[in-house]
């Protein structure tokens, strides 16, 4: 008999915690997918627990953060908060770890951002954009 998934069984799936593979870095491509640059920043970063925040170095990008750690976050959310210079106050975010890379027995955490402030989205968007427009005119420069 064939079982198909119902209402209760897709949301019991839903709640279920996720596994993430910790394993070696896989080598990276060739090109970048990337819609939005990363942009290194320090960050602030604690997890759902409610432990104090942590200084880490990490990047920034329109659609989440990453950044090396010394420990997995209890059950996969974090707040996350960094400095924009065009932004009055620090950017804050919750966000949901999607990757876990093990690289050089350091833990790299890969997170998409799940609320960020609409001020502070389109802070970084213009911070990012600067960033970009500045990348080029050197480069037409050189």
């Amino acid at each position: 008999m064939l079982l198909t998934s119902d209402r209760r069984t897709r949301a019991a799936a839903r709640r279920a915690p996720q596994r993430l593979n910790l394993s070696p870095k896989p080598p990276r491509r060739q090109g970048d997918r990337r819609e939005s640059p990363r942009v290194p920043r320090r960050l602030l970063v604690r997890d759902s627990a409610g432990a104090d925040f942590a200084l880490c170095a990490g990047d920034v990008s329109l659609g989440g953060a990453r950044w090396r750690a010394d420990r997995f976050p209890e059950n996969g959310r974090v707040e996350i908060r960094f400095h924009l210079p065009n932004f009055s106050r620090l950017a804050c975010a919750t966000a949901r770890v999607v990757r876990a890379e093990l690289d050089d027995d350091t833990l790299e955490l890969l997170a998409t951002y799940e609320d960020l402030d609409v001020r502070a989205e389109l802070a970084l968007a213009r911070f990012l954009e600067d960033r970009a427009r500045l990348a080029a005119d050197l480069a037409a420069g050189a």
